[in-house]
C-alpha cells in the first residue's frame, strides 16, 4: 500500500499570491513563532470614540468640577475660607492698578502692612506660645537676570517688601533669638500689577491666600507648625522678580529660609497646577498631602527642557547663583480661563467658586508638611552647614503624579523611578527572547523594530496633519487664530484630523495583513516605543515618562489577549490599556486649553511667518495631546470596510471644511476673550533739539494691530512698528509686533513735568553733578522742593565715592545717570568695550550680530518707588580712555497710566473686545561720554 511521505520539517509558509505586493510577501513568508499565530484584540472605533468622549469628561470634572465649596466668611477662623480671602483680593482691586512707582501701589502696600499687623497684633493677645514678627523691607539692588530667554541686568530702588514671620516661643533660644539651624518654611505672593491691569487673580487673591492661612495658622491651635513660616508679600514682581531678589539679598531673614512654597496665578479658573519644582522632597511631599494636587506634566517638562517663558519670584528663589537662593520648593499657579491674565479683564469677580478655596487647602496643608519636614530633617542632620539644602536642581527627587487631581502618587526615590521608568524595556526585551531558538529571537526583535517603526509614523503624522492643515488654513483665509476664545472650534478643526492620521498607519498595515501577524508586530512595536520614552524621561528626570511607562505595560498586556474575538477578550484588552489613557487624559486636556489660551499672549512674528505661527502652535499641541491620549489605543483599533472609512473620511473632511469655514463669519475675541494690544505715546528729541511724539499700537498675538483700531485711526497709520520702537519694554519687546505708528501731539502733561528726563553719560572722575552744582538756585522752592534737590545731590556725591574708591588700576570708569524726574520703568542699551558694570557681578553674555558682526548690546532694566525711582546710577568699566569714549548708552522711560488725552484718543476708539496696556515714554538720543 503506497503512503504520501512525510516530513518531519515544519510546513512552508503560504506561498504568496500573484496579486500580493512585493512588501507584503517578504513579510508574509517569514516564518512565525507559535505566539505570533493569534491576532490581537481589535477594538471598533466607535467603542473607541465612545471611550475617549467618557475619558474627555472625566478630565473636565477632574478640573472644572471637582472644586470645593467655598467656606464662608462666618466659618470658624481655624478653617481656611475662600470667602474672607478674596475680601483681602477686593480691597487690593479696588486701589486699581498697582504698578511699581505709583500712588496706586503705595495705597496697597498700606493695605497689606495694616492688614498683616491687624493679624500679629490678634496673635500677640490671643497666642502667648506663639512669636509673631512683622517687618517691612525696602530694599534696593541690582542683579543679572534671564528673563524671557534675554541675558539682562534688573536694577531696583526702594520697594517693599512685607514680611511675617510666625514660628513656637520654645524655637527661640535664651537670647530670645532664633536657634541657627533651624530653618523656615517661606510662602510668597506679589501685591503689585502689570500696566493695564487690575491683578484681580494675578495676584490679589496670592496675597488673600497668603494672609488667610496665616489667620488660620494664628487661629488653629491644634495644629502648630513643627518650624517657622515666614509670609512674604512682595511689591514687585511685575517688574521681573526685583521684590523677591531684594529679600533673597538683602533681607535679615533671608539665612533662616529652607524651602520656599510660590503662589502665583496666570489664570482665574481650575485648581492650582504644581509646574516646577527644586529639591526633589517638596514636590514629593506636596504631592502626598494637598487636598487636590493637580502637576500637570507636559507643562513641567516644557517648563522645565523646552525653557517656556514662565517666570516667577520662584526663579530667583531658586538661583544657585545666590547666597541665600538655591532653594528647594515648589512653584504654583491657578492656571486656567487664561484668556484675562494681564488684561483689564482680570478681575476678582471671574475668579471660579472653588478655586480659591482649594488653593488655599493646597497651599495650608503643603505648609504644615514643609514644616514637619524642616524639623526632621533638622533632627536627623547633624551637619550644621545645612545639608538637606544641597540638592536643589530640578528632577532630583522620584517621579510624582496625580490621579484626575483626587490623588497624588510618588515613585519612591529617584534611583526607585528610573527602575519603575525601565521596567517596560526589560518587559520588551524579555519578550524578545522569550523563543526557543535564536532564529526565533532574532525574528521577534525584527518584529518589534518593523512595529516601533509604524508607531513613530503614527506619531509623526498625527502631529504633521493637523499642523500642516492649520497653517494652511490662515494662510487661505487670511486670518490667523480665527477659532481663538473657542475650545470647541480649535479643537474640531485639530484633533479629528490628528485622529485619522495617527490611526492611518495601522488601518493601512492591517488591510494587508493576510496572516494576522503585522498588527501583534505592529502592538509590539509601538510597546517598544513607548518603553524606550518611558527609558529616556526615566533617564532625564522627565514629568511624562509615567505616561509611557503604562502605555508600554498596558500595551504588552492587551497583545497577549489574542485568539477569539469575544466581548470578554475585548474588554479584557480595552482593560489593560484604560490606565495610560486615563493619566494621559487630564494632562492632554489641560494642556489643550492652556495652549488654547497663551496663544493670545505668545507673541507675534513679521508676516508671511506671523500668519501661521499661532494655528501651528495649536496645531502641534492638538496632535500631541492626541498621541498622549492614543497612542495605545491606534494598534488596536479596528480596520473598517473601504466604503466605512470613505464615510468616516468624508464626514470628517465635511466637518472641517464647515468649521474652517464658519471662523470666518466668527468674531475672533469677545468681551470675555479679549485681544491685547500695547498702546505707548513715545517722545523724541530731534536732531534739531524739538520734542516730538507719535502712538506705537502693538498686538501680543499673529492679529495685526491695526484691525483693532477705529477705520479713521488706521487710515493715520504713518509707519509699520519695528521692535526698537517698544524698546522701553525690553525684553517684552519679543512679545509685540505687527503695529503700527501713529502721528500725535506732544503730551499736554507729561508724568515728568516741565523738565525732560535727561541722560548724562561721563567719566566718573571728570563728571561734574558731585555736589550742589546740580541744585539750581530757585528762591521760590519750596521747603520739600529744596530737600528733595539736596537728596539728590547726596546721593549723587555719594554714588562718586563709592565708584571712585572701588576703581581698578588701568580701568576707565564711566559713569550714567538717568533722570526721569518721576518714577518709571527705566532701560539702558550700551554698546562697546564693556569690561564690567555695577549692575551685575558679572556681565550678561554678549552674542554677534549676524548681519553687522559686532557684538550685540548690553540691555538693563530698573523701577523704583518715590524720590530714589527717578534717578538710576550705575556705573562702567572699560579698558581705556580711549575705549570710554567708544561708549554709547540709549536710555527710555516709561510711565504708567494711559489717560492722558493722546492716548485716550486712540483707546477711546477700541471696541469692547480689546485691552490695552498704555503708557507714556521718553526716549533719549543716542549718548556718549
Amino acid at each position: 500500500m503506497l503512503r504520501r511521505r512525510t516530513s518531519s520539517a515544519a510546513p512552508s509558509a503560504p506561498r504568496a499570491d500573484a496579486k500580493t505586493p512585493t512588501r507584503l510577501r517578504r513579510r508574509s513568508s517569514t516564518p512565525i513563532s507559535s505566539s505570533d499565530a493569534n491576532d490581537v484584540q481589535t477594538l471598533h472605533p466607535v467603542l473607541l470614540v465612545a471611550f475617549l468622549s467618557a475619558l474627555l469628561l472625566c478630565a473636565r470634572w477632574s478640573v472644572s468640577v471637582n472644586l470645593p465649596d467655598p467656606v464662608p466668611a462666618y466659618a470658624s477662623l481655624g478653617l481656611f475660607s475662600e470667602e474672607r480671602a478674596l475680601a483681602h483680593a477686593r480691597k487690593l482691586q479696588s486701589f486699581g492698578i498697582r504698578v511699581v512707582g505709583t500712588p496706586e501701589l503705595e495705597n496697597a502696600e498700606r493695605y497689606v502692612v495694616d492688614a498683616a499687623t491687624s493679624l500679629t497684633t490678634e496673635a500677640h493677645t490671643t497666642r502667648p506660645d506663639l512669636d509673631v514678627e512683622l517687618l517691612v523691607h525696602r530694599p534696593s539692588g541690582s542683579f543679572r537676570q534671564y528673563f524671557l530667554n534675554h541675558d539682562i541686568a534688573n536694577a531696583y530702588t526702594n520697594l517693599t517688601n512685607v514680611a511675617v514671620r510666625v514660628r513656637r516661643r520654645g524655637e527661640l533660644n535664651g537670647d530670645g533669638d532664633q536657634n541657627q539651624n533651624q530653618k523656615a518654611v517661606l510662602l510668597n505672593a506679589h501685591f503689585d500689577t502689570t500696566l493695564g491691569s487690575p491683578g484681580g487673580a494675578d495676584c490679589a487673591s496670592c496675597v488673600g491666600v497668603l494672609l488667610e492661612v496665616l489667620r488660620v495658622l494664628i487661629h488653629d491651635k491644634q495644629n502648630v507648625p513643627n518650624a517657622p513660616v515666614v509670609f512674604l508679600l512682595n511689591g514687585g514682581e511685575e517688574t521681573f522678580m526685583q521684590a523677591a531678589h531684594g529679600f533673597v539679598a538683602h533681607h535679615p531673614w533671608r539665612s533662616s529660609i529652607g524651602v520656599v512654597i510660590n503662589v502665583e496665578a496666570t489664570g482665574s479658573a481650575g485648581p492650582d497646577v504644581l509646574f516646577r519644582e527644586t529639591g526633589g522632597w517638596p514636590a514629593e511631599l506636596y504631592a502626598k498631602v494637598a487636598q487636590r494636587p493637580v502637576a500637570t506634566a507636559t507643562i513641567r517638562d516644557l517648563v522645565r527642557f523646552a525653557n517656556l517663558p514662565v517666570d516667577t519670584d520662584f526663579s530667583v528663589f531658586v538661583d544657585p547663583a545666590l547666597n541665600y537662593g538655591n532653594l528647594p520648593g515648589i512653584d504654583l499657579a491657578s492656571m486656567l480661563d487664561g484668556f484675562a491674565y494681564h488684561t483689564d479683564r482680570d478681575l476678582v469677580e471671574r475668579i471660579e467658586k472653588g478655586s480659591v478655596q482649594v488653593y488655599g487647602e493646597n497651599v495650608l496643608a503643603a505648609t504644615r508638611a514643609f514644616a514637619a519636614e524642616l524639623e526632621k530633617r533638622r533632627a536627623d542632620d547633624s551637619d550644621e552647614n545645612d545639608s538637606y539644602r544641597r540638592t536643589t536642581a530640578s528632577g532630583e527627587g522620584g517621579a510624582f503624579f496625580d490621579v484626575f487631581g483626587v490623588v497624588g502618587i510618588v515613585v519612591g526615590t529617584k534611583h526607585v523611578s528610573l527602575l519603575f521608568h525601565c521596567l517596560p524595556l526589560f518587559v520588551c526585551l524579555a519578550d524578545a527572547v522569550s523563543e526557543n531558538t535564536v532564529t526565533l529571537r532574532i525574528q521577534k526583535t525584527k518584529s518589534h523594530l518593523r512595529g516601533a517603526k509604524t508607531a513613530l509614523k503614527s506619531a509623526a503624522l498625527a502631529l504633521l496633519v493637523p499642523v500642516t492643515l492649520s497653517a494652511a488654513r490662515a494662510v487661505v483665509s487670511g486670518r490667523p487664530i480665527a477659532w481663538f476664545g473657542s475650545y470647541f472650534m480649535s479643537g474640531v478643526l485639530t484633533v479629528p484630523p490628528a485622529l485619522i492620521a495617527g490611526a492611518a498607519p495601522y488601518v493601512s498595515a492591517g488591510r494587508r495583513d493576510i496572516n494576522k501577524t503585522i498588527r501583534s508586530e505592529n502592538a509590539r512595536g509601538a510597546a517598544l516605543v513607548s518603553a524606550m520614552l518611558a527609558t529616556l524621561c526615566g533617564a532625564h528626570v522627565a514629568a511624562l515618562g509615567y505616561l509611557w511607562v503604562f502605555w508600554s505595560l498596558g500595551i504588552s498586556l492587551a497583545t497577549k489577549l489574542g485568539g477569539t474575538e469575544n466581548i470578554t477578550n475585548k474588554l479584557g484588552a480595552l482593560l489593560c490599556l484604560v490606565p495610560g489613557a486615563a493619566l494621559a487624559s487630564p494632562v492632554a486636556y489641560v494642556t489643550f486649553l492652556l495652549i488654547n489660551e497663551k496663544v493670545g499672549i505668545s507673541g507675534s512674528e513679521p508676516w508671511p511667518l506671523g500668519l501661521v505661527v499661532g494655528d501651528v502652535t495649536m496645531g502641534v499641541a492638538s496632535g500631541a495631546c492626541v498621541v498622549l491620549v492614543c497612542f495605545g489605543l491606534f494598534p488596536f483599533v479596528t480596520v473598517l470596510s473601504k466604503k466605512q472609512t470613505r464615510v468616516v473620511f468624508l464626514l470628517v473632511t465635511g466637518t472641517w471644511v464647515i468649521c474652517a469655514a464658519s471662523v470666518m463669519w466668527k468674531p475672533t475675541y469677545s468681551v470675555h476673550t479679549p485681544k491685547r494690544l500695547g498702546v505707548l505715546h513715545q517722545h523724541f528729541t530731534s536732531d534739531a533739539g524739538v520734542l516730538k511724539s507719535e502712538i506705537l499700537v502693538g498686538a501680543f498675538d499673529a492679529v495685526p494691530a491695526a484691525s483693532a483700531l477705529a477705520p479713521l485711526t488706521r487710515a493715520a497709520a504713518v509707519r509699520p512698528t519695528t521692535r526698537e520702537d517698544f524698546a522701553s519694554l525690553y525684553p517684552v519687546t519679543q512679545l509685540l509686533g505687527e503695529g503700527v505708528v501713529l502721528p500725535s501731539e506732544v503730551s499736554s502733561d507729561p508724568p515728568w513735568g516741565a523738565v525732560l528726563p535727561k541722560l548724562e553719560v561721563g567719566r566718573l572722575d571728570e563728571l561734574g553733578f558731585a555736589g550742589p552744582a546740580l541744585i539750581a538756585s530757585n528762591d521760590e522752592s519750596d521747603d520739600d522742593e529744596n530737600t528733595t534737590r539736596s537728596a539728590v545731590a547726596a546721593a549723587d556725591g555719594a554714588f562718586v565715592q563709592l565708584g571712585l574708591s572701588s576703581v581698578e588700576h588701568n580701568t576707565t570708569r564711566v559713569a550714567v545717570v538717568f533722570r526721569t524726574n518721576a518714577p518709571a520703568w527705566s532701560c539702558v542699551r550700551v554698546t562697546g568695550a564693556v569690561t564690567a558694570w555695577s549692575l551685575s557681578p558679572t556681565l550678561p553674555k554678549r552674542g554677534v550680530d549676524f548681519f553687522t558682526k559686532t557684538e550685540t548690546p548690553l540691555w538693563a532694566r530698573h523701577a523704583g518707588n518715590g524720590l530714589a525711582g527717578a534717578t538710576w546710577r550705575f556705573w562702567i568699566d572699560t579698558p581705556s580712555i580711549e575705549t570710554a569714549g567708544e561708549i554709547e548708552v540709549t536710555a527710555w522711560a516709561l510711565y504708567p497710566g494711559g489717560g492722558t488725552r493722546e492716548i485716550a484718543q486712540v483707546t477711546d476708539g477700541l471696541g469692547k473686545e480689546t485691552s490695552a496696556i498704555a503708557g507714556t515714554t521718553f526716549r533719549t538720543t543716542k549718548t556718549r561720554v
